[in-house]
């Protein structure tokens, strides 16, 4: 089903558009941040004695590999460092800072 409100070109993209009114412009940079986290961490292994209920793997599980990740940090810092937009703006699932009550994300803030 293609949605005619949104596009997802792929999972990170950026584009740039003029400000109207203005001669200045704004770069919107989309990341997966659940790929710049990283292939997820084997689980681990728990003694029960309840009945063990098998657990499916998220999608995104089986996807991210850490080429997958090192590549999206490349493109991302490349898209940072050659930006000439007045404006950049970065979203992503994950937000990099936040005043809630989870507060920021780490590895984001780190790397």
């Amino acid at each position: 089903l293609k949605s005619q409100r949104w596009t997802f070109p792929h999972l990170y993209h950026t584009w740039t558009e003029a400000i109207p009114g203005t001669s200045m412009t704004l770069q919107v940079i989309l990341i997966d941040t659940q790929v710049l986290a990283g292939p997820p961490a084997p689980p681990r292994r728990k003694k029960r004695r309840k009945k063990h209920h098998h657990q499916h793997p998220s999608p995104a599980s089986s996807v991210i590999t850490a080429s997958a990740t090192a590549e999206h940090w490349r493109w991302l810092e490349q898209q940072l460092a050659q930006s000439t937009a007045d404006y950049l703006w970065v979203g992503g699932h994950y937000p990099v800072w936040s005043a809630c009550s989870h507060g920021p994300t780490d590895f984001l803030v780190k790397d």
